[in-house]
């Protein structure tokens, strides 16, 4: 949530940290709080409990309620990592041409039985055959 608060203030790559981070902050808080209800519920019913279970939600619902409380909902799911001066236009790109297969066609299929016959890598085994009851 840190790259998401630098990017929507226009933050550049620097180290430093000069810009205001509501959903990083958010996150941090909502996250304790998760990690310490998990920590309760372990010891309230004396099981381990998922720490997913309880961690997952409240941070999606945190960031999920900040943004739209922000009206920043679009700016939260349309965000990506991803630089722009990296995306480029696919057609801009020079076709590639495949170079041919340097594998050999595949030799007929000899039955099973014989001696012989060679098993392809994508074949299945002989326990598989017998379960699927192929012959």
């Amino acid at each position: 949530m840190l790259r998401f608060d630098a990017k929507r203030n226009g933050a550049s790559k620097s180290v430093s940290h000069n810009f205001s981070s509501p959903y990083f902050d958010a996150s941090m808080i909502s996250y304790t709080l998760a990690l310490m209800f998990t920590f309760a519920m372990t010891n309230i019913f004396k099981a381990a409990q998922p720490a997913l279970l309880y961690l997952v939600p409240a941070l999606l619902l945190t960031n999920i309620g900040l943004a739209y409380k922000r009206n920043e909902i679009n700016l939260l799911v349309g965000y990506t990592e991803e630089d722009e001066e990296k995306v480029t236009d696919k057609s801009e790109q020079p076709d590639k041409v495949d170079e041919p297969s340097k594998t050999t066609a595949p030799k007929a299929e000899e039955p099973a039985g014989s001696a012989g016959a060679v098993e392809d890598e994508r074949s299945p085994s002989p326990a598989t055959r017998r379960r699927m009851k192929i012959k």
